[in-house]
C-alpha cells in the first residue's frame, strides 16, 4: 500500500490483515510511506514493513532511481511470504509485480477504481504504458465491481478468465446505527462521505446546493473528507452565502454518527469503482441519491431498485433529484430503505473476507 490514510483501499486492508487469520492465511503489510491515519491501527494488527528511501526529484517526486529503490526493497521482503498483493491500482501495483519478477512470488492486484475515466483524469502516458504491459501479465486481479472489471480490460487488455469480482464489505459498526434524525433541527441533512478530490465532484454537489437555495429550499449539507480540493470547496461554500448551513468534517470524523442524524446521503462522483460510502449509508438505512456514473453507484442500487441515480457532472439534474426527495421524504424512504437495508447484506465483511480467502488459497 501506498500508506494507511482514512481511505476505503486502507480500511478495507486492515480488514484483510484483522479477519483473514480465521482462514488460514497471515496478512503483513508494506507501505511506501510510513504515515497515515491508520497505520497505529495497523502496527497493533499486524507486522508493516515501511519503505523510507523516496529519492524525490528537484519537483518532489519520486524519480526513476527511486522507483527502482522501492522494486528492489520489496523484492527482498517478499522472498519471505507465498503471495504478494498490489493493494492499489497503478504504481503499487506495478512496484509488486517488478518486485515480483525479482523474488519469484505469485502476484494478486487489487483495483478499486474504474481505470479509464480514472486515467483520461490524471494518467500520463507512461502510467498508461505501464497498466497495459502490467495488467495482462498479473496472474489474477481482484475488482471491486464488474464495471471496475469492464473498464479495466477496455484499458488494458487484461484476460478476463483473470479477473475476479469481489464487492468492497461494510464494517459492522454502519449496520447498528441508531437512526435519531435532526434532533431540534428543522432542516433536511445531507451528507456526502469521501475524498476532496476531482473524482467526488464535490463542486458539482455544491453547485446543486446553491441551486436549492435559490429555488427556496434550505437544507444542511454536511461534507466528510479531507484532500487537495478542500480549499477550493470551502471557498465555494463560502461563496454560497449560507455557510453556516454547510459543515466540513475531518477524515477521522465517525461516520456512522454522522448518518444516524442524516436525511438523505448524496454521492456526486464523477467515477469511481464501487462507492463504499453509499453501501455504508444503505447499512445505516440512509436514503442514497448518487450519481449514475462510472462505476459502481448503479450496481449498489441495483439500477435504481434501491436509491435514487441520476445523471453525473450535472448540477441541475442533482437539485431536481434532491428537491424530489426532500419534498416526499417519508414516501422515498418507504419506497427504498427496507430495500436498501436487505441489499447491503451482500457487503458484509464475511462474505468479502471468505471470497477474498477463497482466491489466495488458490493462487
Amino acid at each position: 500500500m501506498p500508506n494507511m490514510s482514512m481511505g476505503g483501499a486502507q480500511r478495507l486492508c486492515l480488514t484483510l490483515v484483522r479477519m483473514l487469520p480465521r482462514y488460514g492465511i497471515q496478512v503483513d503489510l508494506y507501505l511506501i510511506e510510513g504515515a497515515g491515519e491508520l497505520l497505529a491501527d495497523a502496527r497493533q494488527a499486524t507486522t508493516v514493513h515501511v519503505h523510507f528511501a523516496a529519492f524525490q526529484n528537484e519537483r518532489g517526486r519520486v524519480g526513476i532511481w527511486g522507483k527502482l529503490n522501492q522494486v528492489i526493497a520489496l523484492s527482498r521482503v517478499a522472498k519471505s511470504y507465498d503471495v504478494i498483493v498490489g493493494g492499489l491500482e497503478l504504481w503499487p501495483t506495478f512496484l509488486t509485480f517488478f518486485s515480483a519478477l525479482l523474488s519469484k512470488q505469485p502476484v494478486v492486484g487489487w483495483v478499486h477504481i474504474a481505470l479509464e475515466p480514472y486515467l483520461a483524469a490524471h494518467g500520463s502516458w507512461t502510467t498508461r504504458l505501464l497498466a497495459r504491459c502490467v495488467y495482462p501479465r498479473i496472474r489474477r486481479i481482484i475488482c471491486v465491481s464488474d464495471g471496475a472489471g469492464m473498464s479495466l480490460k477496455a484499458v488494458t487488455r487484461a484476460n478476463p478468465e483473470n479477473i475476479s469480482v469481489i464487492y468492497n464489505c461494510i464494517d459492522d459498526a454502519f449496520y447498528k446505527t441508531e437512526r435519531t434524525g435532526h434532533v431540534g433541527i428543522a432542516l433536511p441533512t445531507l451528507l456526502a462521505v469521501g475524498r476532496c478530490v476531482y473524482q467526488k465532484g464535490y463542486d458539482v454537489l455544491l453547485e446543486a446546493y446553491g441551486e436549492l437555495l435559490r429555488r427556496g429550499i434550505p437544507v444542511r449539507l454536511w461534507i466528510v473528507g479531507e484532500g487537495v480540493e478542500r480549499p477550493r470547496l470551502e471557498k465555494i461554500a463560502a461563496g454560497l452565502g449560507d455557510k453556516g448551513n454547510i459543515k466540513f468534517f475531518g477524515a477521522t470524523t465517525p461516520v456512522p454518527e454522522l448518518l444516524a442524524q442524516a436525511d438523505v446521503f448524496v454521492s456526486s462522483s464523477r467515477f469511481e469503482g464501487f462507492g463504499l460510502a453509499i453501501a455504508e449509508a444503505m447499512a445505516a438505512r440512509v436514503l442514497v441519491v448518487a450519481t449514475d456514473c462510472e462505476s459502481g453507484p448503479s450496481e449498489i442500487l441495483g439500477k435504481g431498485q434501491f436509491g435514487v441515480l441520476v445523471k453525473p457532472n450535472d448540477p441541475s439534474m442533482l437539485a431536481d433529484a434532491l428537491v424530489s426527495v426532500i419534498r416526499n421524504l417519508d414516501s422515498a424512504q418507504s419506497t427504498y430503505l427496507h430495500k436498501a437495508r436487505e441489499r447491503s447484506e451482500a457487503f458484509r465483511e464475511e462474505v468479502f473476507c471468505r471470497d477474498w480467502a477463497r482466491i489466495l488459497w488458490d493462487v
